[in-house]
């Protein structure tokens, strides 16, 4: 079928989640475009305000998951953001994310992971990371603001396309979080994560961002457990001394806390 030029043109600036939809279809050189993260300054994604899908969005706020404390950020920290946009039946997906006010000011800093693609104060994925199965995630960093900036807000929208390289039976979902700024007369953590940290120097967790499984590379055995942002523990694990592989076919996508019974060994671990 010929496509006339207004309707290329509409699949052209509505690509949202890497999907000019005919990105998602094949695979497209460009992520997501800028702006349509359905954020205050934004106003749009692409189900809604002359997005070419239409059909508006569904609002799904677990798509993002960070290891943000529940306490909130400390200024000028470094956190794991991680993105995951789910559909049964859904083969191609992709996402577009902003921390911001609502006058699109950028709130602290991202920095890429892997198959991650920044542009300006937006994330979104590369062009050849959209395949997926009923669910796909991407990882990425974000440093907090300076001291006194007060409640952060991220937001993000995700597509799910089923990749006929039409607009027919894609899903677009929006999300927003709010993270406070951690009170410095009641911050008791800032010091043990310190020490925690120093104390696992020795300690490898590779891959990480991992997929299917990670490796752990311990000085003495160990008992970790794996503990999701909720504080459960989902997996147990018994570590040797030396190399130990982490099965993690049985996990969630998101971030997660290796720690072991005395806590002396705690590290962050994204599953994609």
């Amino acid at each position: 079928m010929k496509l006339g030029w207004n309707t290329l043109r509409t699949i052209g600036i509505c690509a949202i989640s890497g999907i000019f939809v005919i990105g998602l279809g094949s695979n497209s050189k460009s992520p997501a475009p800028n702006g349509y993260t359905g954020s205050p300054f934004d106003g749009k994604t692409c189900g809604t305000n002359r997005g070419c899908h239409g059909g508006g969005t569904t609002t799904d706020n677990s798509m993002i998951s960070t290891d943000i404390p529940a306490a909130g950020y400390t200024a000028g920290t470094e956190y794991n953001v991680t993105v995951t946009v789910t559909q049964a039946n859904s083969s191609k997906f992709g996402f577009s994310f902003s921390a911001q006010k609502d006058d699109g000011t950028e709130l602290g800093s991202i920095a890429e992971g892997p198959g991650t693609s920044k542009n300006g104060k937006y994330m979104s994925h590369k062009p050849t990371t959209t395949s997926g199965s009923g669910s796909k995630s991407w990882a990425f960093k974000w440093t907090a603001p300076a001291e006194g900036t007060g409640d952060v807000k991220f937001y993000t929208t995700g597509n799910a396309a089923n990749g006929r390289g039409d607009t027919s039976g894609d899903k677009i979902y929006q999300a927003s979080s709010s993270f406070k700024e951690q009170d410095k007369a009641t911050d008791t953590t800032a010091k043990p994560t310190s020490i925690i940290e120093i104390a696992s120097n020795e300690i490898s967790l590779y891959p990480n961002p991992a997929q299917n499984s990670t490796w752990i590379t311990l000085e003495q055995p160990e008992s970790l457990s794996l503990i999701n942002l909720n504080g459960e523990v989902v997996k147990t694990i018994d570590a040797e001394t030396g190399k130990t592989e982490i099965d993690l076919t049985d996990v969630d996508f998101g971030v997660y806390y290796i720690v072991n019974e005395d806590k002396s060994i705690s590290k962050t671990l994204v599953r994609l």
